[in-house]
């Protein structure tokens, strides 16, 4: 069910991959149907008359990483903590439930998409588990008793693993004891004679309360530094980024540096309305807003080619890392929000001015987007001319976008925009998964000189 596209050959992956696309991009002239209503489908761009490809809008490759990594890319997992089908204790994924809706976990070491650092911190993980069984026994979902209950980790290319465990039904006065057998049996010199040790630099536990629903971390408390480093650092696309245990990155870093690289080439170069016309360069943009910034990643590493950055997240541990960052690379003109977004964007851009300076946008949301009152913020900026859309979840693409793109009435004040450029970025090799990336320029009217497919 996680690979069920290992078996075929890799360029028939993209083109499946790339036709799911084009299938997503095909929506979005139905869902400004939906937007309008069937009374008002006179109103209808130009671009979206036909329920096709929308006009003007070209298709291009899909990003790819090499070779080499395809395989063992991934760099961050969340794991159960619980029982197999046979009883025993078990670190890995759900595959089954009980009837009586108890999880039942199997055993991930055969996947090859995890990076070998993050396999062997699950093992040693596992090992201290099972050794403590008799004072902290594993949770149960039924009925709310027990301790380990999840562990989510990250590593970085030279090995290093930031670990998190949830643990429930533990106090404060618990911690010490529990950080003693996690640094014994997770955290260098520890490992297993004959296996690759595993190099936990940093371990943090989240204590959780009885009767929490739900299995995420993403949900829970905020994490308590038990050992260790408090930042991972991962090399990416030109700097070096300190992350937190829930700070947000993209779980490939080959083909996230693809993407970022493809953001930026669209943000910054191309031409005004996508018809083939040279660039103008009064129009070089000096803001950028990246919506969705995680830990600062791309707002940092494309600070030198803007005035001015502002970057907006709703996780407090990614924001105070991204101002981290930004410190430790100098770059003095980027300025990160913490908040909802749909909140947070209004405030920051409402004010600004007609005769703001150029500014373009890199919305990178998660799967149910940044939502309606967020759009129409960045639509009412008069000066922004250009939005990149990374769609994690490329289903729910059409409906984000036709808040840009519906004719200007109301709320939804503002030039509507068009899709021009769009891509599958192959995030997931292997998978049946990828991102969506798409540009979208404000729309000039329809162009005398169709763009070169």
């Amino acid at each position: 069910r996680v690979t069920p596209l290992a078996s075929l050959p890799y360029e028939r992956q993209l083109a499946l991959k790339e036709q799911f696309v084009r299938t997503c991009l095909r929506r979005l002239p139905r869902a400004l149907r939906d937007e309008l209503g069937e009374n008002r489908t006179e109103e209808l761009p130009w671009w979206a008359a036909v329920t096709r490809d929308p006009q003007g809008c070209v298709l291009e490759p899909a990003l790819a990483p090499a070779v080499q990594d395809r395989v063992s890319y991934r760099n961050q997992c969340t794991w159960t903590v619980g029982r197999d089908d046979g009883g025993q204790p078990e670190v890995g994924f759900v595959r089954s439930r009980r009837d009586d809706g108890e999880p039942l976990l199997g055993d991930p070491s055969s996947l090859a998409l995890v990076q070998p650092a993050l396999a062997a911190a699950r093992v040693a993980l596992k090992r201290c588990v099972e050794g403590s069984l008799e004072k902290w026994p594993v949770y149960s979902r039924v009925r709310d008793d027990g301790v380990w209950r999840l562990a989510a980790a990250r590593a970085n290319p030279a090995g290093e693993v930031l670990l998190l465990v949830q643990a429930a039904n533990l106090g404060e006065e618990d911690l010490p004891e529990l950080r003693a057998r996690l640094e014994k049996d997770l955290m260098p010199p520890a490992g297993l004679e004959g296996e690759s040790c595993a190099l936990v630099i940093g371990i943090y536990v989240q204590l959780v309360k009885a009767g929490m629903g739900g299995d995420s971390v993403d949900s829970g408390p905020a994490p308590v530094l038990l050992a260790g480093r408090k930042h991972l650092e991962v090399p990416l696309f030109g700097t070096t980024v300190h992350l937190g245990p829930l700070s947000f990155l993209q779980v490939n870093l080959p083909a996230c540096e693809l993407l970022y690289s493809r953001v930026l080439d669209w943000l910054t170069e191309g031409t005004a309305g996508g018809d083939g016309a040279a660039a103008d360069p009064a129009s070089k943009p000096s803001l950028l807003l990246d919506v969705c910034c995680g830990a600062g990643s791309f707002a940092v590493a494309a600070s030198g080619r803007f005035e001015e950055v502002i970057g907006v997240e709703l996780c407090d541990e990614a924001v105070e890392s991204a101002r981290e960052n930004a410190t430790r690379a100098q770059a003095t003109n980027c300025c990160f929000h913490s908040g909802r977004v749909a909140d947070v964007l209004p405030e920051l851009l409402d004010g600004r001015a007609e005769n703001s300076a150029p500014a373009v946008a890199f919305v990178d949301p998660p799967r149910v987007g940044i939502g309606r009152a967020a759009l129409a913020s960045l639509r009412r900026l008069p000066a922004l001319h250009r939005v990149v859309y990374a769609a994690c979840c490329p289903e729910h693409f059409a409906e984000e976008a036709a808040v840009l793109c519906r004719p200007a009435r109301g709320e939804h004040d503002g030039q509507a925009f068009r899709p021009v450029r769009c891509c599958a970025v192959d995030m997931f090799p292997q998978t049946a998964h990828c991102e969506m990336l798409v540009l979208l320029l404000r729309d000039a009217g329809k162009p005398s000189t169709p763009p070169e497919e």
